[in-house]
């Protein structure tokens, strides 16, 4: 269990953001942070300036055993990325092409599987073609390709 303090401002990317926080007090990049919330239940703890707890839930941010085995079947348990052949036998991760913490929902028609190289990439700035001809950037669904 991990336990990672990062303000709503540095998710957003906002300029000044202060960095996410591991328990430990190291530094974390928000894109880390991002990947690791992909495939991970999460408590969320809403503070005050002052460090008061306003409020706290729980949520089923990840896909049920049997959403991950329909999704593996839809797509055949292959990486959604265009060009990609990694597949059965690799790790592929479930990533909300909607991101998580705008929709606060998980569905399978918002899931990609992508290997953790396409997650990676992802994650860290890239614009990834899918299988389907669609689009998609950390930021979500995009009409564009990159540059």
């Amino acid at each position: 269990h991990l336990h990672v303090t990062v303000d709503l401002a540095t998710l957003d990317d906002a300029p000044g953001a202060l960095p996410a926080r591991a328990a430990s007090g190291a530094s974390l990049p928000v894109s880390l942070v991002r990947s690791w919330a992909c495939d991970s239940a999460l408590t969320r703890y809403v503070l005050s300036l002052g460090r008061k707890v306003l409020e706290t839930s729980h949520t089923a941010r990840t896909l049920t055993g049997t959403e991950r085995r329909a999704k593996h079947l839809e797509t055949g348990g292959l990486c959604q990325a265009a060009g990609c052949r990694r597949g059965p036998g690799d790790r592929l991760i479930p990533h909300h092409a909607t991101p998580w913490a705008r929709s606060r929902r998980t569905s399978l028609g918002d899931t990609v599987l992508f290997c953790e190289q396409t997650h990676h990439q992802l994650h860290h700035g890239a614009t990834i073609r899918l299988k389907d001809g669609r689009w998609l950037d950390r930021d979500g669904w995009t009409d564009r390709p990159p540059g």
